[in-house]
């Protein structure tokens, strides 16, 4: 059974269900600069410009996982605007970080930005992203090259994307480790 999700519009209350997003219109966050207030967890944080800037994982707006943590700073660090130490999942195949927006947001994904470690120089040089509903199934965004050194953030464009999610996988793909420092994503989203 599909879902119907609601939002407003021209202060109409607007419903639509999953994978029936052609018409939906979503705010645009687009990506200008690495640290900029165009993001969707800068937007989340500080609830679409209603208040001053939180950070969305401890607040409790996102729920941000990996496949196993071993880091120096906490998982929320991923997403708190600042050059973090290091986040580490576990030595495993297919490692991962997972992004849940929450019940009530979906994103059309159009970009992200991704930063590595801060404090070596290991670093994870090839994603791959994935985008799911339920957070069982998900399919293949794409694949990215993100080995721009240690602390260097680097964009990636998403193009073709025609479906709004909820969840965001991460995967290593070049080996048992996800060594990252700070993501953002940008796109359209709605809720």
């Amino acid at each position: 059974m599909l879902k119907s999700l609601a939002r407003r519009q021209n202060g109409k209350a607007i419903r639509y269900r999953r994978g029936e997003d052609a018409g939906i219109v979503g705010k645009e966050l687009v990506y200008s600069s690495n640290g900029d207030a165009n993001g969707v967890f800068y937007n989340i944080g500080t609830l679409n410009g209603a208040q001053a800037w939180t950070n969305p994982h401890t607040a409790g707006y996102i729920t941000a996982v990996t496949s196993g943590f071993f880091g120096f700073d906490p998982i929320s660090a991923l997403v708190n605007r600042a050059n973090s130490t290091v986040h580490t999942t576990l030595s495993r195949l297919y490692s991962y970080l997972n992004i849940d927006l929450g019940s009530n947001r979906r994103l059309l994904l159009k970009g992200f930005t991704f930063q590595n470690r801060a404090d070596s120089s290991s670093a994870t040089s090839q994603i791959a992203v994935t985008a799911s509903q339920d957070n069982s199934t998900f399919v293949p965004i794409g694949n990215y090259n993100t080995n721009s050194g240690q602390s260097v953030w680097t964009y990636s464009s998403v193009s073709g994307q025609t479906i709004y999610y909820r969840y965001f996988r991460f995967h290593n793909n070049d080996s048992d480790y996800m060594i990252t420092s700070e993501i953002e994503l940008y796109g359209s989203l709605v809720g």
